[in-house]
């Protein structure tokens, strides 16, 4: 009888659909050599995709908020107006800044610029014609104008013909008639240059020459509006000035009134003639925005009377210049 032989029972082989299915089921797959290595999960998989959607739409919020809150440091804007009178000269500067001016050299404080609105007059006929202006209830004060041409923006102190006035707009109206031929026409127009020389960036000028007619600044295509004392505009300003001529008679009526229109802060009123009595009488039912006129006589004292009366009437002072 053959010893009887001990046999170790073996189970079936496992069928392959049901033994992918456990291997998916608890996260483990075969790896070719009997053994098994473990599998990322479906839910795995499903986190890995909502982390990255989530973490690049935080980076688009952020790209977002960035781009806005560069726009809103940089805080710059230009107002060119464009344009040429017959000299050539191009487009002017009108506009003012932001940026703390301490903190700016005065050709970046030209480039850092803002919309303001400047004032702006069309000298029609028939808005020269004599009609009531607005109250605008300004206060006056001597030697501080408190015209519509910038308010306390960008005043400060200049001087013409010796004659000192603060505030942030002035008109310059400037006597071109005959008798100012030669040395006195040379003279004015130098003062005329060293006091737009003085003006701040923020400040506003205009200037105006008179002898029959009223010449307004880069006529015969001026704007007739006050521009900022900018270098470029200072320096097209003087370019201008130095193509005046003198000649023709002394009515600088129509020279106070456009002046008065544009509601500067300061008004300087130079003659070395005789001013008409009408011009007293216009600058005083016009200046209805506290404008100061100061008056100067040069070298010649036959309108005296009229020039004080008009310091007088409007917190200005005369003075005479030899």
């Amino acid at each position: 009888m053959q010893p009887a032989v001990t046999r170790t029972a073996r189970s079936a082989p496992e069928p392959p659909i049901r033994a992918t299915t456990r291997w998916i089921k608890n996260g483990v797959e075969p790896d070719g050599h009997g053994s098994s290595r473990k599998h990322p999960s479906e839910s795995a998989w499903v986190a890995c995709a909502i982390s990255l959607l989530t973490h690049l739409i935080l980076l688009l919020i952020l790209a977002a908020w960035i781009v806005s809150h560069s726009r809103a440091e940089s805080g710059l804007a230009i107002d060119s107006r464009l344009g040429a009178d017959e000299e050539g000269l191009d487009s002017l500067d009108s506009a003012v800044f932001e940026t703390p001016q301490s903190q700016l050299s005065e050709s970046s404080q030209e480039l850092a610029l803002v919309n303001t609105p400047v004032t702006a007059v069309e000298f029609s006929d028939a808005a020269r014609e004599s009609r009531p202006l607005e109250m605008a209830g300004f206060a006056s004060m001597r030697g501080q104008g408190k015209g519509q041409g910038g308010g306390e923006l960008g005043a400060g102190s200049i001087g013409f013909f010796g004659e000192r006035a603060s505030g942030s707009s002035f008109v310059f109206i400037v006597d071109s008639s005959g008798s100012m031929e030669g040395s006195r026409f040379a003279r004015a127009v130098e003062e005329l240059n060293r006091a737009i020389g003085q003006l701040r960036i923020k400040q506003r000028f205009f200037v105006i020459f008179y002898n029959d007619e009223a010449i307004p600044l880069f006529s015969p295509r001026s704007r007739s509006h006050m521009y900022l004392a900018t270098k470029k505009n200072r320096r097209r300003a003087t370019k201008w000035i130095g193509l005046q001529q003198a000649g023709g008679g002394t009515e600088p009526e129509d020279a106070i009134h456009q002046a008065l229109r544009l509601k500067p802060d300061v008004i300087f009123f130079l003659s070395d003639g005789e001013v008409p009595r009408t011009t007293r009488t216009i600058a005083t039912e016009f200046n209805h925005f506290g404008t100061i006129i100061n008056t100067i006589a040069f070298q010649f004292r036959g309108g005296e009377a009229i020039l004080k009366g008009i310091a007088e009437d409007n917190q200005g002072n005369y003075r005479f210049v030899e």
